[in-house]
């Protein structure tokens, strides 16, 4: 799905000749011939192989052979390739969980590349297998970034794994701190109500009921925070209504952006002042 290289391909006019154009280029799929996007003439295109074989480099030697062993991936592109992802989840590197909570928290990193779209990111958080919930961690989201300019180098640029690892378990932490601290209906609606829209609040005050209810997991703050995991990691059409679903072809943007604000609410005030630190 991810496997293929990108060309930059100069543009010219049907004659042949130039008119201005020499300031842009257009980034073509070496496999099928389709433009992904035209850029300026500085872009510097980072092939999927490197950016994905610097991350694994990077992720190898924080984790080390052992953390390695069971590891899984999972990739996908979206728009015919202009932006590629690849996931890795470890089993072995896992938060304790409380027992109601029904938690099975693992470590993940997330890498992205794109193609005159996006920059290369590479985000670390873990997974919650119980319900398949991405969850992104750090005050601003624990992540590098790096833009497809000249001056940048893949294998220097993707570098603090390790100290993705130490927040990891930092945040696990918090939340097994969650998974046990109660959280009321009406605790729920005021942080919900002014960290979203009136409807998305709505909506995602249902969903805080069944991850307390119908799921079990008990009237937590995890379970709010499993709420929006939910809705931060699904293009969910079913629950509660169809306000979860992604409405445009890129799936992989809306859900990275919906994980980031889930991050934001965490660390507003009004969570603060709700739940503490």
């Amino acid at each position: 799905m991810i496997d293929f290289t990108v060309s930059e391909i100069p543009l010219t006019t049907k004659d042949g000749t130039f008119k201005g154009l020499e300031k842009y280029k257009a980034l073509v799929r070496d496999d099928n011939d389709e433009c992904l996007s035209i850029v300026g003439a500085d872009y510097r295109v980072f092939q999927n192989d490197e950016v994905f074989g610097a991350i694994e480099d990077k992720i190898a030697q924080a984790v080390g052979r052992k953390g390695m062993r069971h590891m899984t991936t999972d990739e996908s592109a979206v728009k015919g390739g202009q932006t590629c992802l690849k996931s890795y989840t470890f089993p072995d590197i896992t938060v304790p969980s409380t027992k109601g909570s029904r938690a099975d928290i693992r470590f993940r990193a997330i890498g992205v590349n794109g193609f005159g779209g996006r920059s290369v990111k590479v985000l670390y958080g873990g997974i919650d297998y119980f319900c398949s919930n991405g969850l992104l961690i750090g005050e601003q989201v624990n992540e590098i970034m790096f833009r497809h300019t000249k001056n940048n180098v893949v294998s220097t640029n993707v570098n603090p794994v390790k100290d993705a690892l130490e927040t990891f378990h930092r945040y696990g932490d918090k939340w097994k701190q969650w998974q046990t601290q109660p959280c009321s209906h009406a605790d729920a609606e005021e942080v919900l109500n002014a960290s979203f829209t009136e409807t998305l609040a709505k909506a995602l005050v249902a969903r805080f009921t069944t991850e307390a209810v119908d799921l079990a997991r008990g009237m937590t703050v995890w379970s709010l925070y499993s709420a929006m995991t939910y809705y931060a990691s699904h293009d969910s059409a079913q629950f509660p209504i169809s306000i979860f679903a992604v409405r445009n072809r890129n799936q992989l943007g809306v859900l990275l952006d919906r994980s980031q604000h889930v991050v934001r609410v965490v660390n507003s005030p009004v969570w603060q002042n709700q739940f503490g630190d």
